[in-house]
């Protein structure tokens, strides 16, 4: 594998209503090789590139408007895969331009109305499959918020927010073609998927009392034309050639729309322990849920199952430390195609070192991942019942800040 990045940001006082103006934009050169582990050749080679530039301006107070901002981004991607791999997505290209805007209304002295919105548009160019010529499609994604934001007090912050938002299906959802040896699947995306759109309504609670920080959230989504891949459990070859009961080495999965609908849940608390010869200890508590559903057809493949855990960190000037210990839950809510995740438990632990207190960008960081080496999948991955995540491991970082 062989990554380039780039990235640039600039910004820059005004004077006036415009009160700052900030660009920045960013680079990215991709290439990884999928190698045969016996002969040690080269099979297959992904190659991306993209590129972004982003400009916000921030604006002051205008008329009812305590703040706002306006921008503008526009993006591009190109794909190219190489040898067994030329099959899966012939060259392709994703370019866009957006426009976006927010605004801030407030209500007295205790809440605010926040409003956001953004047009766009993108042409998508590549090749559908069973086709030979490339082909462009062509989406307008429009999306918009509004929020409450309400103080109850100086602790405790309340807020509900409503999202309309269109997402472009991507390069692989419409120009899939083949067969991909990463996770093992032949892939056929769709050239006639329409705008996914999400229509969201979030609930969330700050409060801080006594010392104990609490920040919790309830949310839930429903889906117009939701994209995803479905196993359709036969197995083909890398010809194409699928069946049920076959034993090919790729699962067929298909890039669909249908209606979906999400809901969850987060919680995440701190609670002050001791202080004392310069140090603080804190202890921490987090939970997260997400259930989904697709119209008519049982539950959304690829999800992740709950999470419930814990840890404990310590400050002081120049050191450091904690210990986080976290169980993923069992997911048997599964998509068609998709066989159980067992659920696992994670210690993970750190410690970090400021060698200079007037420098706290400046650190040495040991850390440590799965400190009990257990054996742990991921729920999300086509090929969890092939490839486990990493086991046991440490790292020594060294960061520098100027």
């Amino acid at each position: 594998m062989k990554q380039t990045k780039g990235l640039f940001r600039s910004a820059f006082a005004l004077p006036g209503t415009v009160s700052k103006v900030t660009v920045e934009g960013g680079y990215a050169d991709y290439r990884h090789d999928e190698i045969d582990p016996a002969t040690k050749d080269v099979l297959a080679t992904f190659r991306n590139k993209e590129w972004d530039l982003r400009s916000e301006a921030m604006v002051g107070a205008v008329g009812p408007f305590s703040q706002g901002a306006l921008g503008a981004q526009v993006q591009h991607r190109s794909f190219a895969a190489e040898g067994d791999a030329r099959e899966y997505l012939r060259p392709s290209t994703n370019q866009s331009e957006a426009v976006f805007a927010f605004a801030e209304i407030p209500l007295g002295a205790a809440a605010r109305l926040q409003f956001g919105g953004r047009a766009e548009h993108a042409d998508v160019r590549g090749t559908p499959a069973n086709a030979t010529a490339s082909t462009v499609r062509g989406f307008t994604p429009l999306s918009g918020s509004a929020g409450l934001l309400v103080s109850a007090d100086e602790n405790v912050n309340l807020a509900l927010t409503l999202t309309s938002a269109a997402r472009a299906p991507n390069l692989t959802e419409l120009f899939a073609r083949g067969a991909h040896d990463g996770p093992a699947t032949y892939e056929t995306g769709n050239p006639n998927l329409r705008l996914e759109r999400a229509n969201s309504v979030e609930g969330s609670l700050h409060a801080s009392v006594s010392g104990i920080h609490v920040e919790s959230s309830l949310w839930g989504t429903r889906f117009s034309n939701y994209i995803y891949g479905r196993l359709t459990g036969r197995t083909c070859d890398e010809d194409g050639v699928c069946a049920a009961g076959a034993a090919g080495d790729f699962r067929e999965l298909n890039y669909e729309q249908r209606g979906a609908r999400f809901w969850g849940a987060e919680l995440k608390a701190t609670m002050p322990l001791w202080a004392s010869h310069g140090w603080q200890v804190k202890a921490q508590a987090l939970g997260d849920y997400v259930r989904a559903s697709l119209d008519g057809a049982g539950s959304v493949p690829r999800i992740p199952p709950y999470h419930v855990g814990g840890g404990l960190d310590a400050e002081s000037e120049h050191f450091d430390l904690g210990v986080t210990l976290k169980y993923a839950g069992a997911q048997n809510r599964i998509g068609a195609g998709e066989t159980p995740t067992d659920g696992f438990v994670n210690l993970d632990a750190h410690l970090v070192w400021h060698p200079w207190a007037d420098k706290p960008t400046t650190s040495l960081t040991l850390s440590a991942h799965n400190l009990t080496d257990s054996l742990q999948r991921n729920a999300v991955s086509l090929n969890k019942d092939v490839v486990v995540l990493p086991g046991r491991g440490v790292r020594l970082t060294a960061r520098a800040g100027f």
